[in-house]
């Protein structure tokens, strides 16, 4: 038998909650990017497009990858937009971030559409992720880290014909064998959620 599963798992419990802080030593870089208001997003969303746009001809024209533009928008605040405000974050509705993303891409549209995949996986574990899931990623994402993808298999049969492979390897370690296509952003990702199969009758 073999289930579907988003591969994301934090590397630490949560403190305890009368206890407020992360226990030191545990967790994601403490250093945070900006918690933006919706004004604020805007006007950042604003400056970053004109920096875009200034450069945009020579990316496409030369192929250069947006490493650095994507450094600054995460570094900006705005890749973390969406954090709730209970776990430190801005908590923006989605009404904002459309309009984020509708700025960011009057100045390079190939850029704009980098963290998509981000924000899916933001907004998952918001609805669907675990305590410790939400604690762990929830800070790194205010720290400026991003989310890649890796969902989508060339030469399958449909969307959900997933033959990515996830199998226990002993001593609590596991194999995870497959080739995904289509994985915007995960070039320039710190975290890339894989989605996969897990073998459940393996030994």
């Amino acid at each position: 038998m073999t289930t579907s599963h988003g591969v994301l798992h934090p590397r630490s419990a949560p403190p305890d909650a009368a206890a407020g802080d992360a226990t030191p030593g545990h967790g994601p870089a403490s250093e945070a990017v900006p918690v933006l208001t919706r004004d604020d997003a805007i006007a950042v969303a604003t400056g970053i497009a004109a920096e875009l746009a200034a450069t945009s001809l020579e990316r496409d024209r030369d192929r250069l990858l947006p490493e650095r533009e994507l450094d600054r928008l995460s570094a900006s605040g705005l890749l973390a937009v969406t954090v709730p405000v209970e776990h430190g974050g801005a908590g923006l509705p989605v009404e904002t971030l459309a309009e984020v993303f509708r700025i960011l891409a009057t100045g390079d549209p190939s850029v704009a559409q980098v963290p998509h995949s981000h924000f899916v996986y933001v907004n998952a574990l918001r609805h669907q992720g675990t305590r410790e899931q939400q604690w762990f990623f929830f800070r790194e994402v205010l720290s400026g880290k991003r989310f890649g993808n890796a969902q989508s298999e060339v030469g399958t049969r449909h969307v959900r014909d997933i033959r990515t492979t996830l199998t226990p390897a002993g001593n609590g370690r596991w194999t995870l064998t497959g080739t995904k296509g289509y994985s915007t952003g995960a070039l320039f990702a710190d975290w890339i959620p894989v989605l996969a199969r897990q073998d459940t009758l393996a030994a």
